[in-house]
This record gives C-alpha cells, sequence and structure tokens, in this order.
C-alpha cells in the first residue's frame, strides 16, 4: 500500500485517525416488518387422515363410504372445538388444500392472537396433528431501491459455487438481505476511525458529532491537529508534499475519500432511490 499523507492512520491507535460517529435513525418501515399479518384461516391436518385425492378424484366420484367417515371426524372436531354450526356461530368453511389438509376458513381474518388461540384449542383434539395459521409469507430477501445497490456485492444473497472465482463465492455470506427482513432496524451507534467524513446526501440525518484525532498538522491537512470537526480535507499527496521529510517514500496521490466511503457502506439511507445502501438500517 502506498504511503499517503496520513501514513499512520492504521499504525498507531487513535492518533490517527478522525472519528466519525453514525446516528441512529430507524426506519418507518421497523413497525410493519415486526408486525404478524392476518389469517386467512387455519390449516389443519387430522391424524391418519384420508388423501383428498381419494376424497375428491379428478373426474371421479369421491369414496362415499371414507368421504362420509373423514367428514363425522371433521365435524367431531369442530364440534369439541366450539366452531361448528350448534355453537351458535358461523361454521368454517372446509377447503381441501395439499395432500391431505383443510383449510378451515372463517367469515373474516383473524388476527394473530385469536389464530393462536383456535390453534390451541385445535392441537387439544385427539384427533389433530397439526395446525398452521394461513398466512402470506413474507419475502425472505429486502432489495431496497437505491440504484447502485445492484453494484454491492457484498449485499447480495448467496450465489455461485466453488467453481466460481473467489469474489464470486463470497456473495451474501453475511445474509444482509434476510437480516433486513427479520430485524426491527433497533437504533445503534457505529464510530468509524478512518480518513474522516464529507457532506454526503446519503448519510443525511445519520451522523453525529464527531473528532479529529490526528495531532499531526502536516497529516491532519486542516491547518491544525486535534479538534473537534470530523471533516475530511483529503488525504492526497501533492508534489510539494514530498519535498517534506514527513512524506519520505510516499507518491503523488488523489484524496481517498475513503472514511466516507465506509461510513456509507455501514449507514448510508437505504430504499431512497439515491446511490447506495448501507449495511444496518438504524445505523
Amino acid at each position: 500500500m502506498t504511503p499517503t499523507r496520513r501514513p499512520f492512520l492504521t499504525a498507531l491507535p487513535l492518533a490517527g485517525a478522525l472519528l466519525a460517529a453514525l446516528a441512529a435513525a430507524p426506519l418507518q418501515a421497523q413497525t410493519a416488518l415486526s408486525e404478524d399479518p392476518p389469517a386467512r384461516g387455519l390449516i389443519v391436518r387430522l391424524k391418519q387422515p384420508v388423501d383428498n385425492e381419494t376424497l375428491h378424484p379428478r373426474g371421479g366420484n369421491p369414496r362415499t363410504r371414507e368421504a362420509t367417515q373423514e367428514s363425522v371426524r371433521w365435524q367431531r372436531v369442530l364440534g369439541e372445538t366450539g366452531l361448528s354450526g350448534t355453537s351458535g356461530r358461523l361454521a368454517p368453511r372446509l377447503r381441501a388444500v395439499g395432500r391431505d389438509q383443510q383449510l378451515v376458513e372463517f367469515e373474516r381474518p383473524l388476527s394473530h392472537g385469536e389464530a393462536s388461540a383456535l390453534r390451541e384449542k385445535l392441537m387439544a383434539r385427539p384427533d389433530v396433528d397439526w395446525v398452521e395459521p394461513n398466512q402470506r409469507e413474507k419475502r425472505l430477501q429486502a432489495s431496497p431501491s437505491d440504484p447502485l445497490f445492484t453494484q454491492q456485492w457484498w449485499l447480495q444473497p448467496v450465489s455461485g459455487s466453488n467453481a466460481n472465482a473467489l469474489e464470486a463465492r463470497l456473495r451474501g455470506v453475511a445474509g444482509f438481505q434476510t437480516a433486513w427482513q427479520r430485524a426491527n432496524h433497533a437504533p445503534a451507534v457505529v464510530a468509524v476511525l478512518d480518513t474522516g467524513i464529507t457532506s454526503h446526501p446519503d448519510l443525511a440525518g445519520r451522523v453525529l458529532p464527531g473528532h479529529d484525532f490526528v495531532s499531526v498538522v502536516e497529516y491532519a491537512n486542516d491547518g491544525n491537529g486535534r479538534d473537534a470537526d470530523p471533516s475530511d480535507p483529503g488525504d492526497f499527496v501533492s508534489s510539494a508534499d514530498l519535498a517534506n521529510g514527513l512524506f519520505a517514500g510516499c507518491a503523488v496521490k488523489n484524496s481517498s475519500w475513503h472514511g466516507t466511503i465506509v461510513a456509507g457502506m455501514v449507514a448510508a439511507n437505504a430504499g431512497n432511490g439515491e446511490g447506495g445502501a448501507g449495511m444496518h438500517w438504524g445505523a
């Protein structure tokens, strides 16, 4: 690595680094992601069930004996659970789903609490094998609208095989997109020790006050040493700098703006249709 204006950034702890704290700014989507969707009925399987192909054969008549026995079992289960028409409420509808399950449909969607209570009642019946709420599954991957997101390979889902190039095999190892769907985006403060930070629209509202820890004025490039301004003035090395012995072994080089890049990777606003997406949507 070619030495630049701040050759001691990685060698001396804190002495050559600018610290920028990234503010916590939870997204509005936080509540929506944590809520359970309503259940549009319950999917129920009885123990030792008759498969639906036998009960409802395509292009043929159902086996009357098996169909009658299964109907009696279902009426008993629903009656014992207080869900039959004799219980004073509107009886639910049964619709065959899967190989041998029934979707028990009610007159309206069930809340999480209602579905859980009915599930417990049904599971208490000796004839019932299992019960699951009929809910719409959430997407397992979250894809923000940021235009540069497709270029952020480290945020993409796992793909490729050992036959791929190494960089392709490492894609998505951290599972960020799945984590975005499951996490509640709780606020988190992250300290970035790097070259400082510049003003950037994708970091609006995400930066807390920081500090300049560079004590050598020539390396600081801002006219003074340590101060409470974490702004990155640039870590370029000019031809004039090379005349100073402090920059011995360096080469002329443009600024890297590395601190802003890292801050963006951690906490850039996601889903705002601009730039890229940060790793932590609450950082």
